[in-house]
C-alpha cells in the first residue's frame, strides 16, 4: 500500500542515517595513535577527536529537538545530514589538531540534528502497532554501525590513510539528504 511504502521508506532513510552516524562517531577510534603521531601529541590529547563529537551531540540533543518542534523535523534532519557531511570534509582537511577538534564538533552538531529528529519521524510514520518493529530496525542499524565503524576505520586508515576515515560519511550523508528530501513529509509543528 502507498502508506506502507512510505513508512518503510522513512525507516530506510532514518535507519540508514543512524547507521552511518554510528559508524562515523567511532570509526576514528582505531586511528587515534596514528593521528597522535602525525600531530605530535599524546594519546590522551588526541582522544578528544572522538570525545568532542560525542559531547557536542549529547549537549545539543534537547535544544535541537525543541528547535525541530518550531522549525520542522524534516528540515532539521536534512540540515543535520548536510552539516555532518561538511564536518567530514573539514576533518579530512584539518591541518592542525584544534582544527580537527572543531571539525569534529561540527560533525557532532549534525549528528545531534539527526539523533534529535530521527525517532520522532519514525514514530510519526508508523502506526502504533508497528512502532516497536520500526524502532527495532533503527536500533539494529545503530548497533551494526557501531560494530562496522572501527572495522572500516581500521581498513581505511591502514590502506589509504586516517584522513579518509572522515570522508566515509560524506557520500552517505548526501545520499540520505537527497533521499530524505524526496521521501520525507514534514510533521506537524
Amino acid at each position: 500500500s502507498p502508506a506502507g511504502n512510505y513508512r518503510w521508506k522513512v525507516a530506510a532513510v532514518i535507519s540508514g542515517s543512524f547507521l552511518f552516524s554510528a559508524m562515523d562517531l567511532n570509526s576514528a577510534l582505531v586511528a587515534l595513535p596514528t593521528i597522535a603521531g602525525e600531530y605530535g601529541v599524546d594519546l590522551p590529547t588526541v582522544q578528544w577527536v572522538v570525545l568532542v563529537s560525542f559531547l557536542t551531540m549529547n549537549a545539543l540533543l534537547l535544544p535541537l529537538g525543541r528547535m525541530s518542534d518550531l522549525a520542522g523535523r524534516k528540515r532539521l534532519l536534512l540540515i543535520g545530514l548536510v552539516v555532518t557531511g561538511v564536518g567530514g570534509i573539514l576533518s579530512f582537511l584539518a591541518p592542525t589538531l584544534p582544527w580537527l577538534y572543531a571539525a569534529r564538533a561540527v560533525q557532532g552538531v549534525g549528528a545531534a540534528g539527526l539523533q534529535a529528529v530521527g525517532p520522532p519521524l519514525l514514530v510519526a510514520a508508523f502506526p502504533a502497532n508497528e512502532r516497536g518493529k520500526a524502532m527495532g530496525v533503527n536500533v539494529t542499524m545503530v548497533s551494526v554501525g557501531l560494530m562496522l565503524g572501527p572495522v572500516l576505520g581500521g581498513l581505511i586508515a591502514g590502506s589509504i590513510g586516517w584522513r579518509y576515515i572522515f570522508l566515509l560519511p560524506v557520500p552517505v550523508a548526501l545520499l540520505a539528504a537527497f533521499s530524505g528530501g524526496r521521501v520525507l513529509r514534514e510533521t506537524p509543528k
